[in-house]
């Protein structure tokens, strides 16, 4: 069966709402996933089938106390919320709530100047409505660069130029192909002290950019800072499947990291399982990306990598003994592939990428060569799909598919890795930017 999954949230800060049983053109929904929130912070998500009368305030509140209800308690102490009683339909409407989510608009006061990066490849659909997400933000000192990777026509100039009068944007185009190519040229392109970088593919939640400014502003020692990312739709047996198998949030979900030279010993800078983040939700200071080079231009989408750019940043900043915060709360909303062979191709890519990063770092630093043997084939478990994803049959026999198409990109992302940074020497010189 076709899934039609309602994704949708709500605030236990507020009244809770009731969920009609099917959507606007009269489809019943097959099952629903919801972000639950604390005063605009996410608590976790709650899975619920959805009954053919709908779902009522009440029957939310009960299914949050079974699934969430130490996480929301433990997050409701954490915030210093008076509460009095169980949670009902009628939210947390209390004084104490609202005074915490004064306190978390309190980076607006002084807020620093963020540039929103996207980079993008003909894709001028997407890039509008990832643009649009941006309108809405709750911060008052954002830029916005579209960075034009390799265009082949004027769709992405032309979308940048309709929603510059709504945004403050500048468009700059990368000709040589890869996506570090555009990352790196955005670095060049934009003038702010922070700059962060938003997938074409994706949605700003309200609050991102004040998020990452938060993480930032409590944490000054950080120089870079990562949040979760979850599905803007769940639409197609690739979809759910990937959702199911923990998608971009699996291992670390709504729980908050710092990684530090402190943390060396319990999370390797060589060892980004779970993930440091991903690179469609991310922030780094000018001065950390600097610090390391900026972005690798042998690896990442456009490559024959195929990826691995965002995670190399990653792990070279914490290696440099950099600080790196997980911020849950720096929300994205990310439209996953939606058909197998795009599926398959990404499950490849990951592959590929992994064991690509894994020999530019051991290129560039030959003495970390133990300890990446001692955790590569950590990794390669780590990053395999569960057998076990909670998925029906029919879904559950995609996994070893996926498994030998993840093996594949490992065998391959080597040499690839070979290939892609001779391709790069030779575009380093060869490439005019406009």
């Amino acid at each position: 069966m076709q899934p039609h999954v309602y994704i949708g949230e709500f605030d236990i800060a507020d009244v809770l709402p009731r969920v009609p049983p099917v959507d606007a053109g009269g489809r019943h929904w097959t099952a629903g996933q919801f972000l639950v929130r604390c005063v605009t912070e996410p608590v976790g998500l709650l899975h619920l089938d959805i009954p053919p009368e709908g779902l009522e305030p009440a029957a939310l509140a009960v299914a949050l106390d079974e699934q969430l209800g130490s996480r929301i308690q433990s997050k409701v102490r954490r915030s210093g919320i008076e509460v009095e009683g169980p949670l009902t339909e009628d939210g947390l409407l209390t004084g104490s709530a609202k005074a915490h989510l004064e306190r978390l608009r309190q980076p607006l006061s002084a807020a620093p100047e963020i540039t929103v990066v996207i980079c993008t490849r003909d894709r001028p659909g997407m890039l509008r409505e990832s643009l649009s997400s941006l309108e809405h933000q709750d911060y008052p000192a954002l830029r916005v660069l579209v960075v034009d990777n390799a265009p082949t026509d004027a769709g992405t100039r032309h979308v940048a130029s309709e929603l510059s009068g709504t945004l403050d944007l500048d468009y700059v185009v990368e000709s040589r192909p890869g996506l570090s190519w555009a990352r790196n040229r955005a670095i060049d392109a934009s003038t702010s002290g922070i700059i962060a970088w938003l997938d074409d593919d994706e949605k700003a939640d309200r609050w991102w950019v004040t998020e990452l400014a938060r993480a930032l502003t409590d944490h000054p020692e950080a120089g870079a800072v990562s949040g979760i990312t979850l599905p803007a739709e769940i639409e197609s047996p690739a979809q759910l499947w990937f959702e199911q198998s923990g998608g971009h949030h699996k291992g670390r979900g709504f729980e908050s990291h710092i990684f530090s030279p402190a943390t060396r010993r319990t999370q390797s800078p060589l060892y980004p399982r779970p993930q440091f983040g991903t690179g469609g939700n991310m922030a780094f200071r000018r001065e950390a990306i600097e610090s390391i080079g900026r972005f690798n231009t042998a690896l990442g989408a456009g490559t024959p990598a195929m990826g691995g750019e965002d995670t190399a940043a990653f792990s070279e900043y914490l290696y440099s003994g950099g600080t790196l915060i997980y911020h849950p709360p720096a929300l994205v909303w990310h439209t996953h592939r939606s058909d197998m062979q795009a599926l398959r191709a990404l499950k490849r890519g990951y592959g590929r990428g992994i064991s690509a990063f894994y020999l530019s770092f051991l290129l560039r630093h030959p003495e970390a060569l133990l300890e990446l043997i001692r955790l590569f084939p950590k990794a390669v478990h780590d990053i395999a799909p569960d057998s076990d994803t909670g998925a029906d049959h029919q879904q559950s026999e995609l996994t070893p598919l996926l498994t030998r198409e993840l093996y594949r990109g490992l065998l391959e992302g080597m040499p690839m890795y070979l290939l892609a940074a001779w391709r790069s020497h030779r575009l380093a010189d060869s490439g005019e930017s406009e």
